[in-house]
């Protein structure tokens, strides 16, 4: 019997975040702080440039948006991205598996604004 992907497995699951609210208000971002009990993480780099003009099918901008859309950032041991493939990154649900020793927790996401 062939293997299944992660995402046909996990698709109770996916379906039942699909219609998610967000856990925050986006009103209140400035509320979010440390001495809150918030930690905000928000990480940037800049990318190498490229040539002005379309982005270069193999360049820096090409290769950053497969990491996102694939969700390949995390080390897989620890965090993995359980997601519908052919679902945009802009409404994008996801199941994330997280192993910390012997326990597995499982998270649900819906991406939005």
């Amino acid at each position: 019997m062939p293997k299944l992907p992660p995402h046909e497995l996990q698709k109770t699951r996916l379906a039942a975040y699909t219609q998610a609210n967000y856990n925050f208000d986006l009103t209140r971002t400035a509320e979010y702080t440390p001495e809150n009990g918030w930690r905000v993480d928000d990480y940037e780099t800049e990318l190498p440039l490229e040539a002005p003009g379309p982005p270069d099918a193999h360049g820096s901008w090409a290769a950053a948006r497969e990491v996102l859309r694939n969700y390949t950032f995390p080390p897989p041991d620890l965090i993995t991205g359980i997601f519908l493939p052919d679902q945009p990154l802009e409404q994008r649900v996801m199941v994330l598996r997280g192993r910390f020793l012997l326990f597995t927790f499982w998270f649900g996401v819906r991406i939005g604004a």
